[in-house]
């Protein structure tokens, strides 16, 4: 047979009192018992909030005291007792109630609203509430002269008190350990990274941490940790002018919700390459591969890729030096008694030409413009379609040259994008 939980027992035993002080108590107070019977019931039938739970066990600890006096008034008057022990088993009597507010204490930290504050450690509003409910209750018997109420508040804050005192001690001033890792990401592109949170107090913790920079986001933002370590999946994004090490800021609170302990980390140290360096490897190695240097001569002019004879007529006209003979027309040669060649198209080899406005306002944006540029480049050389170039900026035409072969167009983009700097535009083009 499987045991009673223990809150169910503290819940029928305040059950049973309410109802012995509603038959037993006189009038005006008996109703006040009636009430607490309905409050209870309404719990075990349909449990509120967690934070409403606890603001109801603070009253219901403060009433039981005053209920349990009035309950045992007579009994206490006629006993040959001591009359301020008697009243101290009373007050103990209110220990399963503090029992059930511990219980919705633990269960209002797990869903508790943290927020970053640059104060180290601090006492939490909850913490503040039950200390100013248990002055409440220390006022009031003295103004009652009601020594239960007296030592149920004594009682009550004995248990916070100790319970604090463990929380100070248990959880140390930086609470959170994220082992530290490093990565090479390249700059604009997303990355995916594992980081592992360690509990540093020997208590259990409910954190929130959040990124500082907007570019990184962090799963799962709140989480509980014991003594087993938690997974974090980290992605960010880093600009080229981002930090190398983003900071993340963490909150922990302990198991009930009295201190909350805030510090900043640093687990990641973000090495961001420029896109345009990642762009210039990628077409260094190309250049490499398919015999072209950088530093190379720039090949002759019959080496120039001369877009391929068609297979479709497309005119005719008459000859100019450098036309095939193959494309001569003999029927009108000898017609018009000049020489007449045909033009094909159709299924010739295109040609591309790459127009490029090198005015840019931040380092950003020219590093992005110079991967664009590098790439586009990179894909007609490996395409090996006849490229042309230009380039200008906010002040005119920098560079033109004519069609010619990709590889040496892409050792002149290699060249170019060096000098691209960002300008501080003073009017607007």
């Amino acid at each position: 047979m499987n045991r009673l939980p223990f809150s169910l027992i503290c819940r029928v035993y305040l059950l049973l009192v309410f109802l012995a002080a509603t038959i037993l108590i006189p009038l005006p107070y008996s109703p006040l018992a009636l009430i607490l019977l309905l409050v209870m019931l309404f719990i075990m039938l349909r449990p509120p909030e967690p934070r409403l739970r606890v603001v109801i066990m603070a009253a219901v600890i403060f009433l039981l005291a005053l209920l349990l006096e009035l309950l045992l008034r007579n009994y206490l008057a006629g006993s040959g007792w001591s009359l301020t022990g008697l009243q101290a088993l009373l007050a103990m009597a209110t220990i399963p109630a503090i029992y059930l507010l511990d219980d919705s204490l633990r269960q209002n930290a797990q869903g508790v609203t943290l927020a970053y504050n640059t104060q180290r450690r601090q006492s939490t509003p909850i913490l503040r509430a039950l200390f100013v409910s248990i002055l409440a209750m220390l006022l009031v018997s003295l103004i009652l002269d009601n020594r239960v109420l007296l030592f149920a508040g004594i009682l009550l804050g004995l248990y916070l008190l100790v319970i604090l005192v463990r929380v100070i001690i248990a959880i140390p001033g930086l609470p959170i350990n994220i082992p530290a890792i490093e990565k090479m990401v390249i700059a604009g592109t997303t990355a995916d990274i594992a980081l592992y949170a360690i509990s540093r107090a020997s208590v259990r913790l409910h954190c929130l941490i959040s990124p500082v920079e907007p570019w990184v986001k962090i799963t799962p933002q709140r989480f509980t940790l014991n003594k087993d370590k938690m997974e974090l999946n980290l992605v960010l994004t880093p600009p080229l002018a981002g930090p190398s090490q983003p900071q993340f800021q963490v909150s922990v609170t302990d198991s009930r919700g009295f201190i909350q302990i805030n510090q900043v980390i640093e687990p990641v140290a973000v090495q961001v390459i420029p896109r345009a360096k990642y762009a210039e490897w990628l077409a260094m190695k190309y250049l490499e591969q398919t015999g072209f240097g950088v530093g190379a001569i720039t090949m002759p002019a019959k080496t120039i890729l001369i877009p391929r004879r068609g297979i479709d007529y497309f005119d005719s006209r008459a000859y100019q030096p450098g036309d095939e003979l193959r494309n001569v027309d003999w029927k009108h040669t000898l017609k018009l008694s000049q020489l007449i060649i045909k033009e094909y198209g159709g299924a010739g080899e295109p040609s591309a030409i790459i127009a490029v406005n090198v005015s840019v306002s931040d380092i950003e944006a020219a590093d992005k413009l110079a991967f664009n540029l590098i790439t586009t480049a990179l894909t007609l050389a490996r395409d090996l379609v006849p490229t042309a170039l230009a380039v200008y900026d906010h002040q005119g035409v920098i560079l033109t040259t004519a069609v010619a072969d990709p590889r040496e167009v892409l050792k002149q983009v290699l060249l170019l994008v060096k000098d691209i700097t960002p300008v501080e535009f003073t009017h607007r083009y």
